[in-house]
C-alpha cells in the first residue's frame, strides 16, 4: 500500500479532525479504490459506489456525485462515517468497518456467528497494522511519518489488530495488558460533582406505575448516534463539578433531537443553572461543590434548563429505579431514551476512560476518587452513557459494583399531543399523584396541525396506515434492517407520500422506531 503523496496530509487531518486511526482510514481508502477519486463500481443490486470512499447512492442519496468523486470531500466523509459508526453502536474498530461495507446487518450477523464478509475488515486491518504482532507478523508498508503520529484515542487499536492477527493466523486470543493507574491529584481533570444519594421514602418509584404488559428492551438499542460525536461538549465540566447539570442538558440534546427540534447548550448557561441550584461563584473557587441529582431534577421540574437559545426546557416527572435490578434500568432506557444514574468512579475508571477503554472491574480498581453523574442512553451488551463530551461505555460488572442510584425522566418533549407514552407507561395515575405529592402540572396537549396525515409502517406487515386506515400493498413485509430496527428507504417514503397526497407540498416528520415507523405531513 503506497499512499499517494497529494493525499497524505488530507489523510492525516480527517483523521485528526475526526479522532480516528489514521492508518486504518489511509487502509480502508486503499481497499475501496486503491485511492483513486474517480472509481466507480456497479454493484450486483444496480446500485453505484462512487468516488475513493465508494459512497454508494442509494445507501447515502444526501450524497451527490460531485461531493462522492471530490477525493477531499470523500476523506473527509469516510472519516466521519467511521467515527460516527464507532460511537454509534459498533463495539469495537473491526465492527466499525464491517458496518462501513456491509452495514450494521453485517455487524449483528459477526456477533450472531452467521455469514459475513470478514476478508474486508480483516483486509484492512492487515494493511494498517502498527508494530511487529506476536513476534511473527511485520508491518506490511511504512506510510508517511505524519500518519505513524498516535494519540490515545488509537490506543485499543493496536490490541484489536494483534487480536484480530492472533483469530487470522490460529493463535490464541490475548487479553491486552491493564493499563497502568494514574495518579489521582487533587485537582482530576475532568471533573465530577455528584453529592452523596441519601434515600427518601417520599421518591416516587417507577416500578409503582410500571404496567404489566411493558415491551421488552431488545439486545441493542440507543438514539446517541444522532448526535455528532463532537457535539456533545463538556458544559463546563472540565473546570467546575456540574456533572449533575451537564448530565440534564445532555439528556435535553437526546430528546430535542428526537423529537425533531433539536436544542444546544452552551457552558455558559450550563454554569448558570449550576449557580442558580448551588450557589456555586466562578469567583470563589471554594463555592464549587457539586449537587444532588434529586435536587437538581426538581430544579428542572419546576425552572427547567437553559439552551443556548434562552429556551427553558423543563422535564414532567421523575421516578426512582432500583440500581440493583439492571433489567429495570435498562427497560426505563429504552422505554424514555435515557436513565441518569450515580455512580462513584474508581481511580481505575479514569485510566479506562483515558484510553478509550469500557468502564470495567479490574483486579485492582483502586480508591474512589470521585462521584459521578452520567445518563445512560443505550445498551448493546454494556451500557452507552453520555459523559465528559462524548460516549462512554460501562460493563453491567461496573455498573453493578459502582452505580448507586438511578432515575428515569418523563420530558414533555417526548410525549405524544395527549401526555401519554406509546409504550404503554401509566401516565395518568403518575400524574394524579404527582399533583399530590408536587406542584407538577401534566403539559396541555398539543392540537394536531389542520389536515395533519399521519402513516405509519409496521414491521412484519404488507401494509400501512393512514390515519388509522389500513392500506394493501403489492411489496414484500417491511423488514427489520438491522434486526431490532424498522428501517425505510427513503424511496419508500416519497413513494407513499406520492400515492397517498399527490402533488401536494408540506413539512415531513419521519420517526423510526423498533418496530413501527411514524410519519407526520403537515401541508403547507
Amino acid at each position: 500500500m503506497d499512499v499517494p503523496e497529494i493525499y497524505r496530509s488530507k489523510i492525516a487531518q480527517a483523521a485528526r479532525v475526526h479522532p480516528v486511526p489514521a492508518m486504518m482510514l489511509a487502509a480502508l481508502l486503499f481497499r475501496e479504490s486503491s485511492f483513486d477519486p474517480n472509481c466507480r463500481t456497479v454493484e450486483p443490486d444496480g446500485t453505484i459506489s462512487r468516488g475513493m470512499a465508494q459512497i454508494n447512492d442509494k445507501a447515502h442519496p444526501d450524497v451527490t456525485d460531485a461531493q462522492a468523486y471530490d477525493p477531499d470531500f470523500a476523506i473527509n466523509w469516510a472519516a466521519a462515517e467511521l467515527r460516527a459508526l464507532r460511537d454509534g453502536g459498533c463495539r469495537n474498530w473491526y465492527e466499525t468497518l464491517l458496518a462501513y461495507n456491509g452495514g450494521m446487518t453485517a455487524v449483528y450477523a459477526y456477533r450472531d456467528g452467521k455469514p459475513f464478509n470478514a476478508q474486508y475488515a480483516t483486509d484492512i486491518f492487515i494493511l494498517s497494522q502498527l508494530n511487529q504482532i506476536a513476534d511473527k507478523c511485520q508491518r506490511v508498508d511504512t506510510l508517511c511519518g505524519e500518519l505513524w503520529a498516535l494519540d490515545q484515542l488509537n490506543e485499543d487499536l493496536y490490541h484489536e489488530v494483534a487480536n484480530w492477527m492472533r483469530l487470522v493466523m490460529g493463535w490464541p486470543v490475548e487479553a491486552p495488558p491493564s493499563p497502568p493507574l494514574p495518579p489521582a491529584p487533587a485537582n482530576v481533570m475532568p471533573k465530577f460533582g455528584r453529592k452523596p444519594y441519601v434515600k427518601d421514602e417520599r421518591d416516587l418509584r417507577y416500578s409503582k406505575y410500571r404496567a404489566a404488559a411493558m415491551p421488552t428492551y431488545p439486545a441493542s438499542f440507543g438514539h446517541q448516534g444522532l448526535i455528532p460525536w463532537n457535539a456533545w461538549g463538556m458544559l463546563g465540566n472540565d473546570t467546575v463539578g456540574d456533572c449533575t447539570c451537564a448530565a440534564a442538558d445532555h439528556e435535553t440534546m437526546l430528546w430535542t433531537t428526537e423529537g425533531g427540534n433539536a436544542a444546544t447548550f452552551v457552558p455558559a448557561n450550563t454554569l448558570s443553572d449550576y449557580s442558580a441550584i448551588t450557589g456555586y461563584n466562578p469567583d470563589d473557587p471554594d463555592s464549587d461543590q457539586g449537587a444532588v441529582i434529586r435536587d437538581v431534577l426538581a430544579y428542572r421540574q419546576k425552572t427547567g434548563m437553559l439552551d443556548a437559545a434562552g429556551r427553558r426546557h423543563k422535564i414532567g416527572a421523575y421516578l426512582a429505579l432500583d440500581p440493583a435490578k439492571l433489567d429495570e434500568v435498562l427497560e426505563a432506557a429504552y422505554l424514555f431514551s435515557a436513565v441518569e444514574i450515580g455512580i462513584n468512579i474508581p481511580q481505575s475508571a479514569m485510566a479506562q476512560f483515558e484510553n478509550d477503554l469500557p468502564w470495567d472491574v479490574t483486579a485492582d480498581d483502586g480508591p474512589i476518587i470521585g462521584s459521578h453523574d452520567v445518563p445512560v442512553v443505550g445498551w448493546n451488551g454494556a451500557l452507552y452513557c453520555i459523559t465528559w463530551g462524548g460516549i462512554q461505555e460501562m460493563t453491567p460488572a461496573f455498573f453493578a459494583k459502582y452505580c448507586e442510584e438511578a432515575w428515569v425522566i418523563l420530558s414533555p418533549e417526548m410525549l405524544n399531543a395527549q401526555g401519554l407514552s406509546p409504550e404503554g407507561f401509566d401516565l395518568a395515575q403518575l400524574q394524579a399523584d404527582l399533583a399530590a405529592v408536587t406542584d407538577y402540572t401534566p403539559p396541555a396537549p398539543t392540537p394536531p396541525a389542520p389536515g395533519q396525515t399521519v402513516i405509519t409502517v409496521t414491521a412484519g406487515k404488507k401494509c400501512y396506515t393512514v390515519d388509522g386506515q389500513e392500506v394493501l400493498v403489492d411489496t414484500p413485509a417491511f423488514l427489520m434492517d438491522p434486526p431490532g430496527h424498522l428501517f425505510v428507504p427513503i424511496r419508500t417514503v416519497e413513494a407513499i407520500l406520492e400515492k397517498e397526497l399527490p402533488g401536494v407540498t408540506g413539512t415531513v416528520a419521519w420517526d423510526e422506531g423498533d418496530e413501527t415507523a411514524t410519519l407526520t405531513f403537515v401541508p403547507n
